[in-house]
């Protein structure tokens, strides 16, 4: 088995110990369902994979742990502030990713980010879900999409 399948499997399990707080008595399940989830990762991975600047990935976190607590926080204060009234919507953003298996990788990443969700992508454009109109969905997930393209450079789409 590749260094890179086995990397994904110790990750999946590193999360597995960290959302069941170490707790030792499933410990044999989580080596189980990590092992199954870094297998399917590691074949569901776009094409481009062997082309990831590693060096990036800790940048990449940073970004995407960052985007998800001000969206969390975001969508507290929504829920929470009854003088908030959601315009939820579905906006047409261009996408400078190359494939879709490499724009539906950034949907993901999008609906794992509150406030936004993913919906589709018919190879050049991104249908994205928002809570509210607040006029720089387009921005944002463009700011995404410059991240995955540090982070996996063959996947921006050619000119």
């Amino acid at each position: 088995m590749k260094l890179a399948r086995w990397f994904s499997v110790s990750l999946f399990f590193a999360a597995w110990l960290v959302l069941t707080s170490g707790n030792t008595s499933l410990w044999l399940l989580g080596l189980a369902a990590a092992f199954l989830a870094g297998m399917v990762s590691a074949n569901a991975l776009p094409a481009e994979r062997g082309n990831i600047v590693w060096s990036r990935l800790p940048v990449f976190l940073a970004f995407f742990l960052i985007k998800s607590l001000k969206g969390g926080l975001r969508v507290a204060f929504l829920a929470l502030s009854p003088q908030v009234k959601l315009q939820p919507s579905v906006v047409a953003v261009p996408s400078r990713l190359k494939n879709e298996s490499v724009q539906k990788l950034g949907l993901s990443l999008m609906t794992l980010m509150p406030g936004t969700i993913g919906v589709s992508t018919d190879g050049r454009v991104l249908q994205v879900h928002q809570l509210e109109d607040h006029g720089d969905t387009a921005s944002e997930v463009a700011a995404l999409e410059q991240q995955i393209i540090a982070l996996m450079p063959n996947a921006e789409r050619d000119a």
